[in-house]
């Protein structure tokens, strides 16, 4: 489900809930030519796929270069089930983006749990069947 291109920009981000939170906000991260990061656990599909709409309607998936999800974990559905993946919900949301999205990188509220060091320009790369993240300063 990956979205494949390179990017490279600073690596920006966190926990989805809390990115969303910030827009419109004095705290809120400075998007352009960013790469963002997004992970998050315990929230519902609805909630998650709102989050994502809010920051495509706030400019956000316009103004990044890249986007990686981490992991989306611990999911809670309600019933009727949504019924999406979130591959699925994210995709949506950039459907007239050309920028490269990476899914399941070992980053969150997960076992395989990585270090990641934001602030920092990285390159992404995303082709079929392979990904690299890499650290340029």
């Amino acid at each position: 489900s990956n979205k494949a291109g390179i990017a490279i920009g600073n690596l920006i981000g966190g926990n989805l809930s809390i990115v969303y939170s910030m827009l419109g906000t004095d705290d809120q991260y400075n998007f352009e030519d960013g790469i963002l990061f997004l992970e998050d656990v315990g929230e519902h599909y609805y909630q998650v796929e709102r989050m994502f709409f809010a920051l495509k309607k706030s400019g956000v998936l316009h103004k990044i270069k890249g986007l990686i999800v981490g992991g989306i974990s611990e999911l809670e559905d309600t019933e009727p089930a949504l019924g999406r993946t979130i591959e699925e919900i994210v995709l949506d949301q950039l459907l007239f983006t050309r920028i490269p999205v990476l899914f399941d990188f070992p980053g969150g509220h997960i076992e395989d749990n990585r270090a990641m060091v934001f602030g920092k320009k990285i390159q992404l790369t995303v082709s079929e069947g392979e990904a690299t993240v890499v650290y340029l300063n």
